[in-house]
């Protein structure tokens, strides 16, 4: 009997289950989710979603780092929790379409001493930030983009890489103090 779940199908139940401290992996030896696993014992992800559980490491781009083993990428919406031992680091250039930061338990910074790349929106809640004075942000979408007021500690930036090739463009929506550089790409619009 096939114990795997379609994740088209059951998306209703996805992040459902019981936290049980003695089921880190499920049946095919992938991380699950210690906050809010999936019902049964296969952990599955939904396509295009990525959830940050911080097993091992700070390094994000190493599978066991997240949920059923994804890592992301310019197509993948990315979930940071708070609440796990090892919150993620960007040491080199990573790319996401969507990052969310949450703030349940220990509030997630996010680290980026590299370049992260976001094609679509970025959003939090209550203390979860982005630390990224030694790091760079390049915001790389095809539609509108908003960098957040606040997403970053001490609204702290080292370099702002304007890729959106949007006519609307890039559009700060606070105070952000950017140390090193703004820079352009050929497709970049416009920073309002």
């Amino acid at each position: 009997t096939d114990l795997h779940l379609d994740a088209a199908a059951n998306g209703a139940i996805s992040n459902k289950g019981k936290v049980l401290a003695a089921v880190s992996l499920d049946i095919d030896n992938q991380t699950r989710n210690p906050q809010t696993p999936d019902i049964g014992c296969d952990e599955f992800v939904l396509a295009n979603t990525a959830s940050w559980v911080g097993k091992v490491s700070t390094d994000w781009t190493l599978p066991d780092n997240w949920e059923a083993n994804t890592v992301p990428n310019s197509t993948t919406d990315v979930t940071i929790d708070g609440g796990y031992s090892f919150l993620p680091t960007i040491s080199t250039t990573q790319a996401v379409r969507n990052l969310t930061l949450l703030s349940p338990g220990t509030p997630p910074v996010l680290t980026v001493t590299g370049t992260l790349q976001v094609y679509g929106d970025m959003s939090y809640t209550g203390l979860a930030k982005i630390s990224a004075s030694n790091g760079t942000l390049e915001m790389a979408g095809t539609s509108a983009q908003t960098i957040p007021a606040g997403i970053f500690q001490n609204n702290r930036l080292l370099n702002l890489v304007v890729s959106n090739s949007s006519l609307a463009g890039l559009t700060l929506g606070g105070t952000l103090d950017i140390y090193r550089s703004v820079t352009f790409t050929p497709s970049g619009n416009k920073l309002n």
